[in-house]
């Protein structure tokens, strides 16, 4: 973690600022890590990449702060690829600064670090004020675009067992406000 490491650029404490400077290119050395700090917008989705990679740097990204320099650092996802296939981490906060450490893996590296905004339409199918009514036992052939959310009702019976799947690449199914009526 950052916290317990020597740095390249920037420290917990005094991250280099991104804000006006992206795509920056940046380094770190083997085994060491450098901290930047960009101001984004809350509840908007961020892609925080790094690409032109000359070695095999790590990539994490916190919402409150860097490990070591804050109790609770708000850990929001973290990029390890191997060598020098590009690392991308897509987060959203509703905090208004995001926390970014790259670690040297294998060799000292430069790359090039970009924040960039990710447009959301809303939801792809269904909304919260009126959802997509499914029928038991019959499949759905739903979609779902990029950085999207599709909203679904299932009408369900106390005391029964039910198997909810998606036949998709990692699928994120939050089950919200159930609400069970006999």
């Amino acid at each position: 973690p950052p916290g317990e490491a020597e740095y390249s650029e920037g420290t917990p404490e005094e991250p280099i600022i991104l804000d006006g400077a992206l795509p920056y290119v940046g380094y770190v050395e083997l085994s060491e890590v450098s901290c930047y700090k960009v101001n984004v917008t809350p509840n908007t989705y961020y892609s925080i990449t790094l690409t032109g990679i000359t070695g095999d740097p790590d990539l994490d990204v916190f919402a409150l702060g860097f490990p070591g320099a804050v109790e609770n650092d708000g850990w929001l996802g973290d990029s390890y690829n191997y060598g020098t296939t590009p690392e991308e981490v897509i987060v959203m906060t509703d905090q208004t600064v995001l926390y970014i450490a790259v670690r040297g893996f294998e060799m000292d590296t430069t790359y090039t670090i970009d924040v960039v905004e990710q447009a959301a339409s809303g939801t792809s199918e269904g909304s919260e004020a009126s959802p997509v009514e499914l029928t038991m036992g019959v499949i759905h052939g739903g979609s779902i675009a990029a950085y999207d959310y599709s909203v679904y009702s299932i009408p369900v019976t106390m005391g029964s067992f039910y198997t909810i799947t998606a036949d998709t690449f990692n699928p994120d199914i939050n089950l919200v406000n159930i609400d069970v009526y006999q």
